[in-house]
């Protein structure tokens, strides 16, 4: 009685494994597109911290913390930092900095990268005696954002795993529903296995 239906059954399994989207390296590849969730680019940048930034020498150091990341409907990521100014031997936590950032795809990286980041506000942290950020601590933060956009990576997929693509390119990276989404030039996700 079954025989007649265990074809269907199978056919119908088939396609529902074949509509499933292609996961590896935490990237969840759907035709043209691999998308990224908020967790993954957060533990890709947690050991990537604490960070000094020091353009004046040790006597003026800012140490930035793991940046807590959101991703918001619209064009620009968001992420919060714990920010402390070093001043020779004396240390002051500052407060937390409320950044913005559009994406890029750097081929040179092979990374996505932050592009156009800015510092949107600040909050002090209670019992500090921090007030807020002069317009010298300002042009620091910035100054760091410009450098961090230039060269670090906000999220890199595995090598092994771009290898695998073969020369497919990456034609745009934007935020789509919560997920970090790279668009290629053409269908991946036949080269990378099904999800489980």
């Amino acid at each position: 009685m079954l025989r007649p239906f265990l074809p269907r059954l199978a056919l119908a399994l088939l396609l529902a494994a074949s509509m499933r989207p292609a996961v590896a390296n935490g990237l969840q590849f759907h035709g043209r597109q691999a998308s990224v969730d908020a967790a993954t680019v957060q533990a890709f940048l947690e050991p990537r911290f604490p960070r000094q930034y020091a353009p004046l020498g040790p006597l003026l150091e800012l140490h930035l913390e793991p940046p807590r990341l959101q991703f918001p409907d619209g064009p620009r990521l968001r992420l919060e930092l714990d920010l402390a100014v070093q001043l020779g031997q004396s240390r002051m936590e500052l407060g937390t900095a409320q950044l913005s950032s559009a994406l890029r795809y750097d081929p040179d990286h092979a990374a996505l990268m932050l592009e156009q980041p800015r510092l949107e506000a600040f909050q002090p942290h209670p019992g500090t005696g921090a007030s807020g950020l002069d317009a010298e601590g300002r042009e620091l933060v910035n100054a760091w954002l410009q450098d961090y956009a230039r060269n670090e990576p906000l999220y890199r997929p595995d090598p092994a795993l771009l290898a695998m693509l073969g020369g497919m390119q990456v034609v745009g990276a934007r935020i789509e529903g919560g997920r970090l989404v790279l668009e290629f030039d053409r269908d991946a996700s036949g080269l990378v296995p099904p999800a489980e």
